[in-house]
């Protein structure tokens, strides 16, 4: 019997891998335009769906942050991306099909 990694584990269970969610992350810091000139700290998060070729199907807040206008920026910038990036795998994670992921977005200065 051979060893059992992480990444083997996941694409049995359909999770996606465990750098997928910091890739994610990164991706969407990129997509998404926030101007605060206080120094808080936000955190919001959203359950993301998507179809088997990437494409977003449906963002949804779970928890706001406080901040509306930092809630709004979140959801406008994945809803900019269009499309998830696939796992390492090459595919896109089946839990992001069947369920969604919960996703949790910190944005700080």
């Amino acid at each position: 019997m051979g060893s059992t990694s992480s990444e083997d584990i996941s694409q049995q269970s359909g999770a996606p891998s465990a750098s997928y969610a910091g890739k994610l992350i990164q991706l969407l810091r990129h997509n998404i335009s926030f101007n605060e000139p206080n120094l808080s700290q936000y955190t919001v998060e959203v359950m993301v769906r998507a179809a088997r070729n990437g494409q977003i199907n449906s963002v949804v807040i779970v928890k706001g942050s406080g901040q509306s206008a930092f809630d709004e920026a979140v959801v406008r910038g994945i809803n900019r991306m269009g499309t998830l990036p696939r796992d390492v795998d090459g595919r896109i994670p089946e839990l992001l099909l069947r369920d969604g992921l919960l996703i949790t977005i910190p944005f700080n200065r």
